[in-house]
């Protein structure tokens, strides 16, 4: 191939070569004088670039780089499919407040969770309200079987005008039941809705017909402190008092109404039963938080459950719980170290289980009646605790003491607890009496 170029130009452009590995240029200067002959001195060129691809291999990178995009997607895909169903079973859904209704409010549909419960299963009794708290409403209600028949339930839920953090506090508290599941003295789970028009969340529970441990006891209270005559108690009252080392107490049974009777025994049978459900609680490391008299609902033959999961936490990293925000506490229920430090463990639900026993002790008595929630820290501080009922031996009074140390490793455990309470109920001694 010849290129000429005119006058003095530097430099040519080549088009349609062929694509060689090496050319060859001689270079040569024309005139009116003659031709020079041709430099051979840059006669070699490398191609550019250095290195020619055919098209197969061409091919084969152009695949291979579509390949690993279309594995990457597939990867991606894969992964976020497992994480969607993962988020799905731990039950955990946003929340939000629809604008301009903050009484209103939205939770996602959970998908193939065995809990929920379709709306025409429930029959809501509006005109019976079971309970009532600062947020929450228990009405009875009826669930609907398979075979038509209806069981009575209790369904727990929000007032109209909670708060977004109120929710969130509800829908923890229907992952905690969901997770602890049925126990003889829990009040457990039976279903749930995450929505159900303007109704909200709720969830529905087992009915104790019973109602509260803390109005029964108060009910007995009432009668005993009316001096009920002869006709409302079997055996006469026979309250022995022996040296304050012993401190036993004889037995008595009150008739209260026409079908209740309770005997001094029953109230240990009551915190043992406590204990028991308390014992399981923290061997699923739940904390319950709110551990009352209150909290406590009673069934059928004197059978009582610990309820009311609305504080609960589930702690797995060294066993405790540390409370940021604000929100309404039991302050009369709650241990040394929850009150000063917001640290809330199974011993501190141990401490709450003391007061228990004192409020069943005193038949729903009010613990701290005469000190202010505000004072409540400085004086347990100063190592003050409540006295011992006058109807309470020393050997339970002993016990309440016990969980109400300073420090929360010196405090028994529940398994302890339902040792000593089951050590007390297999004497012949009363360590209680209901001679108020």
């Amino acid at each position: 191939m010849n290129i000429s170029q005119d006058n003095n130009e530097t430099s040519a452009v080549l088009y349609d070569l062929p694509l060689d590995v090496i050319y060859i240029v001689f270079i040569k200067a024309s005139s009116k004088a003659g031709e020079s002959l041709a430099d051979i001195t840059k006669q070699l060129i490398k191609q550019v670039p250095d290195k020619l691809l055919s098209s197969s291999q061409l091919s084969i990178i152009v695949g291979s780089v579509l390949g690993a995009i279309l594995i990457a997607i597939f990867i991606f895909l894969l992964l976020y499919r497992r994480y969607k169903i993962r988020k799905s079973k731990r039950i955990r859904k946003y929340l939000w407040e629809i604008p301009n209704t903050p009484s209103e409010y939205y939770i996602p549909e959970i998908i193939n969770d065995e809990w929920q419960l379709k709306s025409n299963q429930i029959i809501v009794d509006g005109d019976e309200i079971l309970g009532e708290g600062a947020f929450g409403v228990v009405h009875k209600g009826y669930i609907r079987m398979v075979d038509e028949t209806e069981i009575e339930v209790a369904i727990k839920m929000l007032k109209g005008n909670s708060s977004v953090e109120e929710i969130k506090q509800f829908e923890h508290e229907i992952e905690i039941m969901k997770s602890v599941g049925s126990h003889p003295h829990l009040v457990s789970l039976i279903g749930c809705c995450t929505k159900m028009g303007h109704l909200g969340p709720f969830l529905v529970v087992e009915y104790c017909a019973k109602g509260s441990l803390l109005s029964y006891l108060r009910a007995v209270w009432e009668q005993l402190a009316g001096q009920p005559s002869e006709s409302r108690y079997i055996n006469t009252p026979c309250f022995a008092e022996n040296n304050h080392t012993e401190n036993n107490f004889s037995n008595k049974l009150y008739l209260l109404g026409d079908d209740i009777i309770l005997d001094p025994q029953d109230l240990l049978s009551f915190a043992r039963q406590i204990a028991l459900g308390m014992e399981y609680l923290s061997g699923l490391r739940v904390v319950h938080r709110d551990l009352a008299l209150r909290n406590v609902l009673m069934c059928e033959n004197k059978i009582v459950k610990v309820a009311d999961f609305g504080l609960s936490r589930d702690v797995y990293q060294d066993n405790v719980y540390l409370k940021t925000g604000t929100g309404k506490l039991p302050i009369k229920w709650m241990a040394l170290e929850s009150l000063s430090h917001q640290q809330y463990t199974t011993q501190s639900d141990v401490w709450s289980y003391g007061v228990v026993l004192w409020e069943i002790v005193t038949l729903g008595g009010n613990p701290y009646a005469t000190i202010s929630p505000r004072d409540m820290l400085s004086i347990l501080r100063s190592g003050y605790r409540m006295e011992c009922p006058k109807n309470c031996s020393l050997e339970l009074y002993a016990i309440m003491r016990q969980c109400w140390r300073d420090s929360a490793k010196e405090r028994p455990t529940f398994h302890d607890l339902k040792l000593m309470i089951e050590e007390l109920l297999e004497s012949d001694n009363r360590y209680v009496s209901l001679d108020i």
